[in-house]
């Protein structure tokens, strides 16, 4: 009984001092903790002296980014720092250009849808531009035959970013005037012209002139009296109408 008690005694102590004593125990040297370096991945730390440099910033940046302007390109130039295809994609019904401009959809052109003789005739044109200022623009106004004049011409030059111009083409209509459209053309550096077609029709008026009765018999002293008549039975205005009538001898 006295040796079993000891014996349990003794394993009891065992028990309690075992974690003391692993505690208290060195690391091995095989066991040492890892450095900070070897928790990262290779590409995040830093090469020691026995590994390679870190290649440079230019190689590894894609060739296309590393390449100089080109020649008379200024380096702040969005479209240097790009390549092709990133400066040249059309988006709906822009078509590609080598900077930002005024697009088809940023013309504007209103004006009467019906004319008549004599009428002075007016065609706002509106256009503006995008970001980044353009260069060379020139717009033209032009009419059929039988308006006076057939064309206007505008030489904007330059229209800075998100700068909005506003021009007035005025004709005066003659007799001789027709049916039909008026087309402005817009032109610019780096981009293809754009034109807008407003249609119109043009009212011709038709005079008719009539004098009753064709034969007055008179005598000495009597008074005697025409009526002249004077009708449009055209489809539209006719101004300025002057009316002589001339006696004979």
């Amino acid at each position: 009984m006295k040796v079993f008690n000891f014996l349990t005694a003794v394993s009891l102590l065992f028990s309690f001092m075992t974690p003391v004593l692993a505690a208290a125990a060195p690391l091995p040297t095989t066991a040492a903790a890892p450095a900070a370096a070897d928790l990262l991945p290779v590409w995040m730390s830093r090469p020691s002296a026995s590994q390679p440099a870190a290649p440079s910033t230019a190689a590894v940046l894609p060739a296309w980014m590393q390449q100089p302007a080109p020649a008379g390109t200024a380096a702040s130039n969005p479209a240097a720092m790009f390549p092709a295809w990133f400066n040249d994609v059309p988006t709906g019904n822009r078509q590609p250009a080598l900077h930002h401009t005024i697009y088809p959809d940023a013309v504007t052109v209103t004006g009467p849808n019906a004319i008549n003789n004599c009428d002075v005739v007016t065609f706002t044109i509106v256009a503006t531009n995008d970001a980044v200022t353009t260069t060379g623009v020139l717009i033209t106004s032009t009419m059929p035959a039988g308006f006076d004049p057939t064309q206007q011409v505008f030489n904007v030059g330059a229209v800075g970013p998100n700068e909005v111009i506003t021009r007035y083409a005025v004709f005066n209509a003659t007799c001789d005037a027709v049916s039909g459209q008026n087309v402005v053309t817009l032109s610019q550096d780096g981009y293809n012209n754009i034109e807008v077609h407003t249609n119109f029709a043009f009212n011709p008026g038709a005079i008719t002139v009539r004098k009753e009765p064709a034969v007055i018999p008179a005598g000495l002293d009597d008074v005697v009296t025409w009526t002249v008549y004077v009708d449009n039975t055209g489809y539209g205005d006719v101004s300025n109408i002057i009316v002589t009538d001339t006696l004979g001898a």
